[in-house]
């Protein structure tokens, strides 16, 4: 079973959108980073006319139901310079905080879900390759299982920790190396 998952918005949004998201919450404690909570988990949503209320994550953070964590200045810095620019211009900055405190060591025992191709290869080249999960894997251990897009699914999860070990090994995307 499941202890810890670290969050990415895309996750966040997908599902809320598959309708899973309010029993995700129940079954697995979910943590987010602070970029993430505060800045881009903003799905619009025209049937809520805004925010719907079950991803209001300010809302969920200060009622106890998912944790918040930041990384230092320090952490995401040292993160972003291990990175050559053109690589590090791929990744947006709540995933840039979230693989910070991943490569830091402050989270133990804590997975990451993301389907962004980039913020997954970047897992790989810090050595985390272990340390992360897709989506669909995760609806499975949770007992949510559903049809998802491809960028959600363990092919997609595994081609890009392949592609982001390729990299590590060959120096690609990384900085004075």
């Amino acid at each position: 079973m499941l202890k810890c998952v670290l969050l990415d918005a895309n996750i966040i949004i997908e599902s809320h959108k598959v309708g899973v998201w309010e029993k995700l919450i129940d079954r697995v404690e979910i943590v987010v980073s602070s970029i993430v909570a505060y800045k881009e988990s903003h799905f619009y949503s025209e049937e809520d006319g805004g925010i719907p209320e079950p991803i209001n994550l300010k809302r969920l953070i200060q009622n106890g139901k998912i944790k918040e964590i930041s990384a230092t200045p320090e952490e995401m810095a040292g993160f972003s310079n291990y990175f050559d620019r053109v690589f590090v211009f791929g990744l947006d900055d709540g995933e840039i905080e979230s693989l910070a405190l991943i490569k830091s060591g402050k989270l133990k025992n804590t997975l990451f879900c993301s389907s962004d191709g980039p913020a997954i290869q970047a897992l790989a080249m810090i050595g985390h390759s272990n340390a992360g999960i897709s989506m669909e894997t995760l609806l499975k251990k949770t007992g949510l299982q559903k049809g998802l897009e491809y960028q959600f699914c363990d092919e997609f999860f595994k081609k890009h920790i392949t592609k982001g070990s390729e990299n590590f090994i060959q120096g690609v995307g990384i900085a004075n190396r």
